[in-house]
């Protein structure tokens, strides 16, 4: 369940200050515009509650964290992976806020180290990618042991299976789009269009279904309205038919008039 109000207000207040900063600062655009999609790409993890974390880990998160602190700053990429993990929360109920919060600042830790690994790595990014999400995992695992105790075999298949899935969906974003987000960041004016695109149509699509959400809720309620009126409008002896007693008449009455 996500509360859709606040993910609206967060997708147009991004997607607004893309269009007003573009003219002015593209670097800057940019990273609103990877912001504005690593927001979206972690709804899911926050609109269900799943036991096993995959939803939650599958977003692009970690990728845009990595390249931004690689080709911008550590501290860049820190801020942008801290905000990103703990503002979509507040646009859904799950998980709980201690272990948002403590993903959180193990990823900003991650991306403080993660510039001088790719360094040292000879600056490919999918095994940095590896990297990265194999320090996260093992900053996590062991505060989460000590947040949530519980016996030492599930702690260990918990921990296997949260590197399984996290790894997968980090070197899967990585594979696809790595090599290309690191190459428009390296550029240093480059700004996406193709991506910004990409954004245009989905804010399009939320607009359209709730325009056409808005629409069939009037017509409901139109019809609802005419109803009751043509109920009023008859015969007293023909609506007490329909109703109970002389209070259900009254209640009708009452209805009309407010419509």
């Amino acid at each position: 369940m996500l509360i859709i109000p606040l993910v609206a207000f967060m997708s147009i207040a991004l997607y607004v200050m893309i269009i007003i900063l573009l003219p002015f600062n593209t670097q800057m655009a940019t990273l609103l515009l990877f912001t504005l999609i690593a927001f979206w790409s972690r709804l899911p993890g926050v609109a269900v509650n799943d036991p096993t974390w995959l939803l939650y880990c599958a977003d692009l998160i970690d990728v845009f964290s990595m390249i931004i602190a690689i080709n911008i700053g550590g501290m860049q990429g820190a801020i942008f992976a801290f905000v990103t993990n703990v503002v979509p929360r507040f646009c859904g109920f799950y998980p709980v806020w201690i272990s948002v919060m403590y993903d959180a600042i193990a990823q900003f830790i991650v991306c403080l180290m993660i510039p001088f690994i790719h360094i040292a790595l000879g600056g490919d990014i999918l095994i940095s990618m590896s990297v990265y999400t194999l320090i996260r995992i093992i900053i996590i695992m062991p505060i989460s042991y000590f947040l949530y105790p519980r016996p030492l075999v599930r702690w260990i298949l918990e921990w296997i299976s949260g590197l399984f899935g996290v790894f997968l969906a980090n070197v899967f974003w990585a594979k696809l789009f790595g090599d290309y987000f690191d190459g428009l960041l390296a550029r240093g004016a480059g700004f996406d269009w193709l991506l910004f695109l990409f954004a245009t149509v989905v804010m399009l699509v939320f607009y359209l279904l709730y325009s056409s959400r808005k629409g069939s809720s009037v017509n409901v309620s139109r019809i609802v309205k005419n109803l009751i009126k043509n109920m009023v409008d008859k015969k007293n002896n023909d609506v007490k038919d329909e109703c109970q007693d002389e209070n259900d008449l009254k209640l009708l009455y009452n209805i009309k008039n407010k419509l």
